[in-house]
């Protein structure tokens, strides 16, 4: 099992997090600051189990933008970074 998971999600500049269609796991609260979404801590994901974060943006102006996230843990000893780069067409 996993203990005090939490997540942080950073969109660039051009994209603005939407409260409209962001969600975490079940009763997970989270709170946006100005790019960033950060979600409170999860108590316990039990082995095996999957747990979903949904982050919608509105975006200003076309073109590539970058999503980084990171993902912390008490018993991980670095936080787990991933990006996906999306691509905004008018």
């Amino acid at each position: 099992a996993a203990r005090g998971v939490s997540l942080v999600a950073t969109v660039p500049e051009g994209m603005l997090p939407d409260p409209i269609g962001t969600s975490g796991p079940p009763e997970v609260e989270y709170f946006i600051n100005e790019q960033s979404v950060q979600f409170k801590p999860i108590a316990e994901i039990p082995a095996g189990e999957t747990v979903t974060y949904r982050v919608r943006v509105r975006t200003v102006p076309a073109g590539q933008q970058t999503f980084h996230v990171e993902l912390t843990a008490p018993g991980l000893a670095q936080p787990v970074r991933e990006e996906e780069v999306t691509e905004v067409f008018e």
